[in-house]
């Protein structure tokens, strides 16, 4: 899934440790916007469910929205978090 955001933007894989025997809930990711601002997202491992952490810079939303049309394309059925389960670091995309 991760492959075609990272031919666009420079693409921080931060899933490894699953593949080490960790136990994590998501799968995870960064985009970098810029040097120094990045874009994060999250896959849920536990339920149908995405969250996408903006930069709060104005090349994030193009880059959230096409990382959610990744994610719902990759993932059939995925949403993005509920407010009911909490997005106090998500934004919502729909």
């Amino acid at each position: 899934m991760i492959d075609r955001p990272g031919d666009r933007y420079g693409l921080q894989d931060e899933s490894f440790h699953i593949l080490a025997g960790r136990v994590d809930s998501a799968y995870s990711a960064r985009i970098w916007l810029t040097d120094e601002t990045a874009l994060s997202f999250h896959v849920s491992l536990l339920g149908p469910y995405y969250g996408i952490h903006l930069a709060g810079i104005p090349e994030d939303e193009p880059a959230a929205r096409e990382v959610a049309q990744e994610i719902e394309a990759i993932y059939p059925g995925y949403r993005p978090i509920p407010p009911e389960m909490g997005t106090r670091w998500c934004r919502m995309w729909r």
